[in-house]
């Protein structure tokens, strides 16, 4: 039986899940998995709806929690909503079909979960900026590091329904360009200012009326997991507002003066 490695954090408020797997097995094709906390507390059962532990029973019923098979020999224990008390070991095992007793039929993960301390707040944008000036984006992203996670930000631009981004910064120092900024990036026409104290800010060189849009910015948390991967945590939006540009033609036409010689 095999469960993710190290240590699983995860955020208050967010699903969660772990998965489990039995392998070199012999018997039948569809293994018994119980997914279960330590002092024999019972979360669910593949296979007997009465297994349970009553003081899960409510959130099992609603949905909360669930166990879901992925193969005959794999399965996944959903939360769709972790709370600070889900904290601990959580164990998956399965009782022995094998002819000879071998290996192991259970594996523990724990799961930490932390406070949702996430805070994303944003500066307003102008509503009008004359064609051709710069436009700087600032974005300031916060957390209590109760344990170690990371942040990332991202900065898009949305036009109509569709929605486009422009750059993301982290969460490991680096830099991921939307399809349509990457050569502009590449040109100095995009670039990243340096900020103090959970400030980012994305400077954006010669407006045109093509850039407009309702442009927001995206702290995200993560987590890295043994075994190399990236898990995001939790994430929060805020919109930054809608800009329009005074082109420099219409601000020649408004200023024009016609001369008449009598």
């Amino acid at each position: 039986v095999t469960v993710p490695p190290g240590l699983l954090i995860r955020v208050e408020g967010q699903p969660v899940s772990i998965s489990c797997d039995v392998k070199e097995y012999t018997g039948p094709t569809e293994q018994v998995i119980l997914p279960k906390l330590p002092l024999m507390m019972h979360i669910i059962s593949t296979f007997d709806s009465r297994y349970t532990d009553p003081s899960l029973s409510k959130r099992v019923a609603s949905g909360d929690i669930s166990v879901v098979r992925l193969q005959d020999n794999e399965v996944e224990l959903k939360i769709a909503q972790v709370k600070l008390q889900d904290a601990g070991f959580y164990e998956c095992q399965t009782p022995s079909t094998d002819y000879v007793i071998s290996g192991n039929y259970a594996a523990k993960v724990q799961l930490t979960v932390i406070p949702n301390t996430l805070k994303v707040s944003s500066k307003t944008l102008p509503p009008v900026i004359p064609e051709g000036s710069d436009l700087t984006l600032s974005c300031n992203i916060a957390r209590e590091l109760v344990h170690p996670t990371y942040l990332s930000v991202t900065w898009s631009v949305k036009k109509g329904t569709a929605s486009e981004e422009i750059l993301t910064f982290g969460p490991q120092g680096d830099v991921v360009t939307g399809s349509s900024f990457a050569q502009r990036y590449a040109d100095g026409g995009i670039r990243l200012a340096p900020g103090r104290n959970g400030l980012f800010e994305l400077v954006i060189s010669r407006m045109t009326t093509s850039d407009e849009g309702n442009y927001e910015c995206t702290g995200t948390e993560w987590t890295y997991e043994s075994g190399g991967r990236w898990t995001k945590l939790v994430e929060d939006t805020k919109e930054m507002g809608t800009v329009h540009f005074r082109s420099m033609s219409g601000i020649w036409q408004s200023t024009k003066v016609l001369v008449s010689w009598h």
